[in-house]
């Protein structure tokens, strides 16, 4: 299980993004990324394990997070594949 503070290391990693999200955010963000899984994973490469962070997030997915969580939190494929490493 993964705790909080392991999270906060991994999305620190990102420069800036721990600045720009508070904890509700996130937690929209966990949960809609959670019921979103199959969707992200569909759109990777055939290759590409399910369990590893996207290569990319497709552009609907981004849109939808980006405005479910009032675009404060630009939703990069780095800030997703940061998401997805800290387990979230």
């Amino acid at each position: 299980m993964v705790n909080f503070n392991e999270i906060y290391a991994t999305l620190s990693a990102v420069p800036g993004l721990c600045d720009s999200i508070g904890m509700e955010k996130v937690m929209v963000f966990v949960r809609l990324v959670g019921r979103l899984k199959g969707a992200i994973t569909v759109d990777q490469l055939p290759t590409h394990n399910a369990t590893d962070a996207p290569e990319h997030l497709p552009d609907g997915i981004r849109t939808f997070l980006g405005s479910a969580i009032d675009q404060a939190f630009v939703v990069s494929d780095d800030r997703a594949t940061t998401a997805w490493a800290a387990g979230i």
